[in-house]
């Protein structure tokens, strides 16, 4: 029988016995237990940022540019895109720093994630399963993006699909190529893009692993997550891409490849710091 802790897996019922026997027991020794306690010490007014509770029960502090954050558009349809080093970590912070923008938005995620009580509604489901029903979900879940971003909404979006690996295993962590898909939603609605640069990566141990099995490495997700508590981690948030300053791309192949590399070229404004431009900092109350 499962607990309430299994909410915060990426077991799936596709799955077979073996894998999910596999990810249940390496969750739990990394630290998913601790996760789960941490997430119901949130306040369950609706009233309350669930995201900035999230930030807050992590003790995680925020190092970014303050101005990027006030220059995302509170109106019109919005796509924020990012590089994915963490794997849930980027995407809790990409919606903290949306929900200061904007009330409506969903963020492309995990079908096996989108069963958390409390930030189900914020998920549009995305299943890596090769099936029937895997392809139908993921079809309604392109549509319900495109209806979103036409109606003038904000989706957020890691291109790349997956977290971030090493190409060798001692070589840094860097994203796959970036899926069009997500440049075919930009041209359809056009809508205005934000990039966002995450410094930083999974590790050593999540690098090698991912190197032997794709089953490994999500069962070490949450543990990467839990590895990160108390953590300061630094991002950039670059400026507005209005539609008509990307109308020059036009293929979707050729936008998609300017907004990963533009995104990481954003990896140069962190470094050139040489004191941090603003720190959000939010000590755990709990």
């Amino acid at each position: 029988m499962e607990s309430k802790a299994d909410q915060f897996s990426y077991k799936e019922p596709e799955q077979s016995r073996l894998t999910r026997a596999l990810l249940n027991t390496i969750e739990t020794m990394t630290g998913r237990r601790k996760l789960h306690k941490l997430y119901h010490r949130l306040d369950p007014d609706l009233s309350i940022n669930v995201w900035e509770q999230i930030i807050q029960v992590l003790d995680v502090k925020l190092d970014f540019n303050p101005p990027g954050l006030d220059a995302i558009p509170e109106h019109g349809p919005l796509v924020v895109v990012a590089n994915h080093p963490f794997g849930v970590l980027d995407g809790v912070i990409v919606n903290y720093l949306v929900s200061k923008r904007r009330q409506r938005f969903k963020i492309l995620t995990n079908n096996a994630l989108c069963a958390i009580p409390g930030v189900a509604e914020y998920f549009l489901p995305v299943s890596f399963a090769e099936t029937r029903e895997a392809l139908t979900l993921n079809i309604q879940t392109r549509k319900t993006a495109l209806d979103m971003l036409q109606s003038g909404e904000a989706i957020i979006i890691f291109p790349a699909g997956a977290v971030s690996t090493s190409r060798k295993l001692f070589g840094p962590a860097v994203d796959s190529e970036w899926k069009s898909f997500t440049s075919r939603l930009i041209q359809k609605s056009r809508a205005t893009v934000v990039p966002i640069y995450f410094q930083g990566q999974n590790s050593r141990v999540f690098q090698i692993a991912s190197h032997i099995s794709n089953r490994l490495r999500l069962s070490l997700l949450l543990g990467e997550m839990h590895n990160k508590i108390g953590q300061s981690i630094r991002f950039h948030i670059g400026q507005p891409m209005s539609a008509e300053s990307l109308s020059m791309y036009h293929s979707r192949d050729q936008l998609i490849q300017y907004l990963q590399t533009y995104t990481y070229s954003l990896s140069g404004m962190i470094t050139r710091q040489i004191q941090p431009q603003g720190e959000l900092s939010h000590p755990n109350p709990y």
